[in-house]
């Protein structure tokens, strides 16, 4: 599913790469364009986490919601992310 999903989402492809810092284990990047961006959201940690996005502001500005692409989980806001341990969410950010 997953590879099937990057093959039909273009930015992932040939978007613009931004990364951020690694910060209390977690690490964060994003692959955008004019018309998409999706965040990778690695938590390296033995334990779950609650990531404050506030410093990724530059970027999440222009969005409201997303959709984690393994899961289906919508995220209704941006401003904390719930990660389990060991995980990496994809998350695929709307503007409505």
């Amino acid at each position: 599913m997953l590879l099937t999903w990057r093959k039909r989402t273009p930015v992932v492809q040939y978007g613009k790469l931004k990364h951020f810092k690694p910060q209390d284990g977690i690490y964060v990047y994003f692959r955008y364009d004019d018309s998409a961006c999706v965040m990778v959201v690695v938590n390296a940690n033995d334990a779950d986490k609650v990531l404050d996005t506030q410093r990724f502001n530059e970027m999440l500005s222009s969005y409201h919601s997303g959709l984690n692409v393994e899961t289906g989980e919508a995220y209704g806001q941006l401003d904390k992310i719930s990660l389990k341990r060991k995980s990496t969410q994809i998350i695929e950010l709307r503007k409505h």
